[in-house]
């Protein structure tokens, strides 16, 4: 075949990545880039994430991008629900093509939201595509359960994602984490909804629990700020633990933090036969990067996929691929 034809819908940190990334990639075409900046529109789209011009205009008209016939639309929207991610690309999925959403909930809707999930899977063998999310965070997933395998028994799973944000803007880490505002703005973004609560974290609970045969009771979540002697957030620390009956089986923790050594990394315990403990070491953009280059390296298997919605650890691990991606379809 010739050529991948992709189109990126939104433009910010994670879309202007995607963009620079495909624009070294063999095989792919970029034919469309969608944004709702006024700023941006009308501008070629490689000047705008600040590469050479692309000859790729970034535009608001929908419709017309989609008629182009894209093999697929990556969404980079901000973070926002399944249910409004799916409303954003069902446009897409009507028009005959796959999409690839940086979306955590989106990733394992048979598990956290098999309404949606048989909403989103009835469209798109309607019109014999697929559709899925992917980001950093599944690779903690696989991370997870590949450190099972080699066990005949498992009594509890403690993971820990421990996340320097100096990779990331000061504008993005305090919309999302809160981080460098005060105590009280901290607590009253919470309450008002313009700080993002992250509670769906305690998805990948439940959807590690069922890979693993365990039918999870209750999660229990705490959100814990890290405040400075100048009462400003500098950190904040998630945790989730799954419970069977009285015994906690799961407990993962998500630390975000501007970390004065920079430290990036997952460790991962299993208390079982055998016990494991595992880390894997990261420099500080991990969290950037392996978000942007995850959804380019799933391109090949948007397209050869059986059409429907797909959980993402149904998919095989979405390596990187150096040679012309339609090779590998």
């Amino acid at each position: 075949m010739g050529d991948i034809k992709v189109i990126i819908s939104g433009v910010g940190g994670v879309g202007s990545n995607v963009i620079r990334l495909l624009s070294k990639k063999k095989g792919i075409d970029i034919i469309g880039v969608i944004d709702i900046d006024e700023d941006k529109i009308g501008e070629d789209a490689g000047t705008i994430v600040g590469i050479e011009p692309i000859n790729v205009f970034i535009t608001n008209d929908i419709p017309a991008i989609y008629k182009k016939g894209a093999d697929v639309v990556i969404c980079t929207s901000a973070p926002t629900s399944p249910e409004e991610t799916f409303s954003q690309m069902c446009q897409a999925l009507e028009s005959g093509i796959n999409v690839i959403v940086a979306n955590m909930g989106t990733c394992n809707l048979w598990n956290t939201n098999p309404e949606l999930a048989e909403e989103i899977d009835t469209i798109s063998k309607k019109h014999g595509v697929s559709y899925f999310g992917i980001g950093a965070t599944q690779l903690q997933e696989r991370f997870i359960l590949l450190n099972t395998e080699g066990c005949s028994k498992v009594d509890k799973i403690t993971f820990t994602h421990f996340a320097d944000l100096h990779a990331f803007t000061p504008e993005s880490f305090r919309k999302e984490w809160g981080v460098t505002l005060t105590k009280r703005e901290f607590y009253e973004g919470l309450k008002s909804g313009s700080i993002e609560k992250h509670d769906y974290f305690a998805d990948g609970i439940s959807y590690i629990a069922e890979r693993l045969g365990w039918k999870i009771d209750k999660i229990v979540t705490k959100h814990e700020p890290m405040i400075d002697d100048n009462n400003i957030v500098y950190g904040i620390h998630y945790t989730f633990i799954g419970y069977i009956g009285s015994v906690a089986k799961i407990e993962t923790n998500w630390i975000f933090l501007l970390d004065k050594e920079y430290r990036y990394f997952d460790r991962i315990v299993v208390e079982g036969t055998p016990y494991v403990d595992s880390v894997n070491k990261f420099s500080p953009d991990r969290g950037m990067v392996s978000t942007f280059a995850s959804l380019v390296n799933a391109i090949p298997y948007a397209l050869k996929s059986e059409p429907g919605y797909i959980n993402t650890l149904d998919l095989p691990a979405c390596t990187l691929v150096n040679d012309e991606l339609y090779n590998h379809i």
